[in-house]
């Protein structure tokens, strides 16, 4: 039996949250689990001498936005187009003794937003969608009740935005496609007393640039002021904190987890 509390999420960004099916049971209330997404949530609660663990699964998300004018001399609704993404995601590891090593590999940070092409704020934007894969290895450590693990992780993906360029009486689109990679780190800490266990994970930072192309479809008249061109930018993925308990009281579980993500950088 498990108790939930569920609450909304705000500020979430572009985050899959979604990592593991049964960690979505608990609502992601996971950093104190030890099934095999903790190479994800805590690869320190792997290291419990309890051989292989595997998981290889996929998420079905879908997200949409309304939104309204809140100009007096307008009036205008608008809604992104319903889409579906399938984020992946792959756990490895093994244990024995005192040790453990393993790997993650998911969609860490992953969506999109497409806006009607007609819409009233296409010229900031039509199309956004950054889509960035997480490989993180790890290598973890058992002192008694105590367990602690850690390694590096390689961010790799891509951004497109696409906007509406406006030109007097007609427009055009400018579309611009960027990818890059960047490294960061990981560590986590599992510690069990008896039916209780405690979890505490942090993913660092990762800084990326990210290089490609900026395509302009405009009319002739304004091609030669809008030529295509190579476009680049810094992008941050953010860190994350999470604590995490878990405590057994016979035929009932209880689950809780606190998470932060510094989407503020």
């Amino acid at each position: 039996m498990i108790a939930l509390l569920v609450s909304m999420a705000y500020g979430a960004g572009f985050e899959v949250a979604q990592q593991s099916a049964i960690a979505a049971g608990t609502a992601h209330a996971a950093t104190a689990r030890t099934d095999a997404a903790a190479a994800w949530f805590n690869p320190a609660a792997l290291a419990d001498g309890q051989g292989f663990r595997g998981a290889i699964g996929a998420s079905l998300a879908s997200s949409r936005i309304n939104a309204i004018s809140l100009d007096a001399d307008s009036d205008w609704t608008a809604r992104t187009a319903p889409g579906v993404s399938v984020p992946p995601h792959l756990y490895a590891s093994y244990a024995r003794g005192p040790w453990t090593a393993g790997v993650s590999a998911n969609a860490a940070f992953a969506g999109g937003v497409a806006w009607p092409e007609d819409w009233p704020g296409r010229f900031d934007i039509i199309l956004s969608k950054p889509t960035f894969f997480r490989i993180a290895p790890f290598f973890g450590w058992n002192f008694g009740p105590v367990s602690i693990a850690a390694g590096p992780h390689l961010d790799a993906g891509s951004l497109q935005i696409a906007k509406a360029t406006n030109h007097i009486d007609t427009e055009g689109v400018a579309l611009m496609a960027l990818g890059g990679t960047g490294v960061g780190g990981h560590a986590a800490l599992h510690a069990h007393f008896g039916p209780v266990n405690l979890g505490f994970s942090y993913k660092s930072r990762t800084r990326l640039k990210l290089n490609g192309d900026a395509d302009f479809d405009v009319p002739q008249a304004f091609a030669s002021s809008y030529p295509d061109q190579d476009v680049s930018t810094q992008w941050t993925l953010p860190d994350r904190l999470s604590l995490g308990a878990s405590a057994a009281f016979g035929p009932v579980t209880l689950l809780g987890d606190l998470g932060y993500t510094t989407w503020s950088v």
